[in-house]
């Protein structure tokens, strides 16, 4: 039995250490709040960034496509400067309505008092007993989480012939690192008429690799003993009924399930906070807070947000909120919320301002509000047949472009809302261009793999060679964020650098060999 240590105050407990948890304890901290605490119950801080390898964060917060573990770098030095104290491997067990949050943790049992609770624990999957499909429970079916946890961190091949059940980010993003990592993606099913991911990475993680997009569609049979050995997927109708005489069969070893995120919810439950039908999260104000006074929820545990970036710009909120209510219980003086938020709002953008300062250099691109251009591009010469439509891929707004030959032997592109969307129209058109990330093995390290990335996108076309010339590296520990692992890739101008730290480990060991999960 743990023992119980004697209860700890605090003004202010964190729980999660993710891209929500540092917003919201860095805004609390910038705006005067210097008693608090970050609760984490993984062995690393940083939350589900750290297995996210792919670049695409901080489009909107920094204008460039960081990949996770870089986007949680930053957060994560910020609140290092700010002296903000991460306590890990700490998990929460209990919260109370009255602020009392109760953790386990390496030492024993420990009770905090918080003046406020700001619950950033992010969100799950749904499992495969959430969707019901028939048939046997044979291995290989995992959640699209799982999938990139054990390729991206344990250094584990998941499968050889892949179907995805689901068109949810994550579930894409998995469709291009196992197809570069030598699987073959069969199928993407999607039960709606759309996907239901980022046009980003409809159009870089499926149609690169001409994956098939089963719109309207879903798994109606498993087959498999002590695997999984097949799937039957049929067509939907109007109802979402299959439809009589649609069905096949593929043969696959492997199912991934990306059918949807859902809020942690277990401690707003515990703490009774009533939750949104819409969203699944906790209800709140616009300014984060639950229906218990001083109990805030931001990011993915109040609604599931799209991007990275809306997570972080929420949890300022809710971290601002959280110290204008800290103040105003301080003083005593009810009436004086508004006019403390405003005050802790100014001080925390002045303070996010100066946290922010050290950010990686930042790129223009417009609105959704901005009126869509149009072009007339002369010489634009291409292999194939031009599109009609493309979608673009530089930033989360995904304008739709429209491709036209005009008599003059000119190219019109038009639908972009910037420069940018015509530039990577034309590349796209003539060279596509594509950040590569992927991972490599660590000798003497930590952690058995180092994720990487090319400091600049290569020719879309080389993706599979530069596969090849990759994972023969193996890495000697520490490795430093950062850090040139490969100079000058293929000759193609682009090295390929360090976006994690690995620290050496005590007694050096070999190159992990990536098995088969």
């Amino acid at each position: 039995m743990q023992h119980m240590q004697h209860m700890i105050s605090k003004q202010a407990v964190v729980i999660g250490s993710g891209p929500a948890g540092l917003a919201a304890a860095i805004a609390l901290k910038t705006a005067g709040i210097d008693d608090l605490v970050v609760l984490e119950r993984e062995k690393r801080p940083g939350g589900i960034l750290s297995q996210c390898i792919h670049d695409g964060f901080g489009l909107i917060r920094y204008r460039q496509p960081l990949t996770g573990p870089e986007y949680a770098k930053l957060d994560l030095d910020n609140a290092a400067r700010l002296g903000i104290p991460i306590l890990l491997s700490h998990t929460v067990t209990r919260l109370t309505p009255d602020r009392q949050v109760y953790v386990t943790s390496p030492t024993g049992m420990k009770h905090f008092q918080a003046g406020t609770v700001i619950l950033a624990m992010g969100c799950r999957e749904r499992p495969r007993g959430a969707i019901s499909i028939p048939g046997t429970r044979p291995a290989g079916i995992l959640t699209a989480g799982a999938a990139q946890y054990l390729v991206n961190m344990c250094n584990l091949m998941i499968g050889k012939q892949i179907v995805i059940l689901g068109s949810g980010d994550i579930g894409l993003i998995m469709a291009r690192r196992l197809t570069l990592e030598g699987a073959r993606v069969l199928a993407v099913v999607e039960k709606l008429p759309r996907p239901g991911g980022l046009p980003r990475n409809v159009r870089q993680c499926v149609e690169d690799f001409q994956i098939p997009f089963l719109l309207k569609h879903t798994i109606t049979k498993v087959e498999g003993t002590r695997r999984v050995e097949a799937v039957t997927v049929s067509r939907l109708d109007a109802d979402g009924t299959p439809v009589e005489g649609t069905a096949r069969r593929i043969p696959c070893d492997t199912i991934i399930l990306s059918v949807g995120l859902i809020p942690e919810n277990e401690l707003s439950l515990q703490a009774g906070l009533p939750l949104d039908s819409a969203t699944g999260g906790p209800v709140t104000g616009p300014d984060c807070q639950t229906r218990l006074p001083g109990i805030f929820a931001c990011g993915n545990v109040r609604k599931v947000h799209d991007l990275v970036d809306d997570v972080t710009e929420e949890a300022k909120i809710a971290g601002r909120a959280a110290a204008a209510f800290l103040r105003e219980t301080a003083g005593g003086q009810p009436g004086m919320a508004s006019a403390a938020a405003a005050a802790v709002a100014d001080a925390a953008a002045a303070g996010a301002a100066a946290v922010e300062a050290g950010a990686p250099r930042k790129i223009t691109f417009s609105s959704r509000d901005q009126k869509p251009l149009k072009w007339e591009i002369p010489g634009i010469k291409t292999r194939e047949p031009l599109p009609a439509n493309l979608t673009c891929i530089i930033c989360p707004i995904g304008c739709s472009l429209t491709v036209r030959p005009l008599e003059s032997g000119q190219t019109e592109i038009s639908g972009a809302r910037c420069v940018r969307g015509r530039n990577y129209a034309v590349d796209e058109l003539t060279q596509p261009m594509r950040i590569l990330t992927t991972t490599l093995p660590v000798q003497g390290g930590t952690a058995p793999l180092v994720s990487v990335r090319t400091t600049r996108a290569i020719p879309r076309e080389s993706l599979e060679h530069a596969m090849q010339e990759i994972r023969v590296v193996c890495v000697k520990a520490p490795v430093a964020a950062g850090e040139v692992i490969i100079k000058d890739l293929l000759g193609l101008g682009a090295d390929v650098t360090a976006t994690a730290e690995v620290p050496a480990a005590p007694c050096e060991g070999s190159c992990s060999i990536r098995q088969l999960f």
